[in-house]
């Protein structure tokens, strides 16, 4: 039992500092939720664990599980890894997921008076993957929560200058990969 643990802590060493640049996700009926995102749990550790970073990093890819399969893993940079396994079509809902995030982050609907508001972005048959924007003044900010069986990350997802239409951070970089993965699975067209 001990040795099968510490295999298990190998390999998520090894997933950890394999990871490069990538995306994944799932099928999508996008909802929002404003105000800011509910609370889940009040641990100590609970927080430390949902607390945003910087220095973020994902990969996308083919699965090994075979055709139609890929593997999505986040890490913060530091010292967590949430990794999970997807279709194609929850891979499509990821990828609608942040667009409809992308486009409200790019309007100047709900921003608050002084305050900063949060609306929350997520597929209801699928939550695995959260994206939050948040808008004061003239910028966006976004955050992605992503959830699987082996745990809870939230990361900085970048940011957003409406005005100048400005747009930076890992965020951008995750969509552009979940676009280009999904044309790859695309049949050839005749």
């Amino acid at each position: 039992m001990l040795l099968k643990s510490f295999g298990n802590q190998i390999l998520a060493a090894t997933v950890g500092i394999m990871l490069s640049a990538g995306i994944a996700s799932a099928q999508i009926s996008p909802k929002s939720q404003a105000n800011g995102p509910p609370a889940r749990g009040s641990a100590a550790s609970d927080k430390k664990k949902n607390k945003p970073t910087q220095g973020a990093t994902f990969r996308l890819a083919g699965s090994y599980e075979g055709p139609g399969r890929f593997d999505f893993i986040i890490t913060d940079g530091e010292e967590s890894v949430i990794s999970g396994s997807y279709t194609v079509d929850q891979v499509k809902s990821f990828r609608d997921v942040m667009a409809e995030a992308r486009a409200f982050a790019l309007t100047d609907e709900g921003v608050g008076n002084g305050e900063p508001q949060t609306t929350r972005f997520f597929d209801e048959e699928n939550d695995a993957l959260i994206i939050d924007v948040m808008k004061f003044e003239s910028r966006s900010q976004l955050f992605i929560t992503y959830e699987t069986q082996s745990g809870r990350i939230t990361v900085e997802g970048g940011t957003l200058d409406r005005r100048e239409k400005k747009e930076a951070g890992f965020f951008y970089d995750l969509l552009a990969k979940v676009e280009l993965e999904l044309k790859k699975q695309a049949p050839p067209s005749k």
